[in-house]
């Protein structure tokens, strides 16, 4: 990326110099340092927010964070992803929303309904794609819930 970057800068004259940034796996010092001395400009966190006191986390959440390690993680849907047509595998009715996907719309769609927002409701029946959205962001919005609280199973 930093070639890219320096390739850019040369080919169309920036007056200011691009940034690139790194994410992913940045935990620690060490870390952060690796990242910026491969020359980054900026570093994006995650996971490790979520392990601090001030996240809100319920400690069971904040201990399970603290021990996972890399291979502990899987990649997981990202709300934005499925407009775009991302694929996501079968395993998550069982891993994630532990129902069948018809069992979780169920919820979603009245959820819609009761804000008065039907036509988000008959696009998404017409559209697979955009009901997997709607349901996989009822998802999402719900585990920050669920972690806040420490609600059993979706730890």
């Amino acid at each position: 990326m930093i070639a890219l970057k320096n390739e850019y800068m040369e080919k169309y004259n920036y007056p200011v110099p691009l940034c690139v940034g790194m994410a992913g796996g940045i935990a620690t010092p060490e870390s952060a340092a690796a990242a910026f001395g491969m020359g980054a400009a900026y570093i994006l966190t995650g996971t490790v927010n979520q392990s601090c006191v001030e996240a809100g986390i319920c400690e069971a959440v904040r201990k399970l964070l603290c021990q996972a390690e890399q291979a502990d993680a899987a990649m997981a849907p990202a709300a934005d992803m499925f407009e775009i047509g991302a694929r996501v595998k079968k395993e998550i009715q069982d891993k994630f929303l532990l129902t069948s996907f018809e069992a979780a719309w169920k919820p979603t769609r009245d959820f819609f309904l009761n804000r008065g927002n039907e036509k988000e409701v008959i696009r998404a029946e017409q559209d697979p794609k955009q009901k997997m959205a709607l349901v996989f962001r009822s998802y999402l919005c719900q585990s920050s819930r669920w972690a806040i609280q420490g609600t059993p199973y979706h730890n």
